[in-house]
């Protein structure tokens, strides 16, 4: 069976009551769309607490979303594992999405760029990663040594003007 509440269902005009992750509101996404967090949290606890799930499948595509309902699983006591999926991607490389079906011609190659160049970018540490990360490492031990090395000598020097007034 397939579960197809009605609008009227989900959200009756005499709610009183709403999910609100106040700690949401304060990242730009949330700035930027008020009432959204607050929104997806309600609408899943809904559907949570009618289907009663054990397992609920979200992309990992909307990780604020994601985030927002880890948090609410674990804060409301809810039996549900939450399971965070791989993005699923169109051939073009777009993220999956219902809201693409929104996109202009013009504006769907405009929605992948992103995208791109993050995968530019993960493509090209793939590349010379390892070898920056040691070029780095390499930095911060020697960075590191020199502090240490500092560090003794001070004690040292201490320790020897300790012996020398005090002894």
């Amino acid at each position: 069976a397939v579960f197809v509440p009605s609008t009227a269902d989900m959200y009756p005009p005499d709610t009183l009551c709403h999910v609100e992750p106040s700690r949401f509101s304060a990242i730009r996404e949330g700035q930027a769309r008020p009432e959204f967090f607050r929104g997806v949290a309600t609408i899943v606890c809904k559907l949570f607490n009618i289907t009663q799930p054990t397992h609920a499948f979200f992309g990992q595509k909307d990780i604020s979303q994601c985030i927002l309902l880890l948090h609410m699983v674990r804060d409301l006591n809810m039996r549900v594992n939450v399971i965070i999926c791989d993005t699923l991607r169109e051939s073009d490389g777009l993220a999956m999405s219902s809201r693409n079906a929104y996109l202009s011609d013009r504006e769907r190659p405009l929605a992948n760029v992103l995208y791109e160049a993050l995968a530019a970018g993960q493509a090209l540490f793939d590349k010379v990663g390892a070898v920056l990360v040691l070029q780095l490492s390499f930095v911060l031990e020697t960075y590191y040594i020199a502090i240490y090395l500092g560090y003794h000598k001070s004690i040292c020097l201490a320790s020897h003007v300790f012996e020398r007034f005090f002894s």
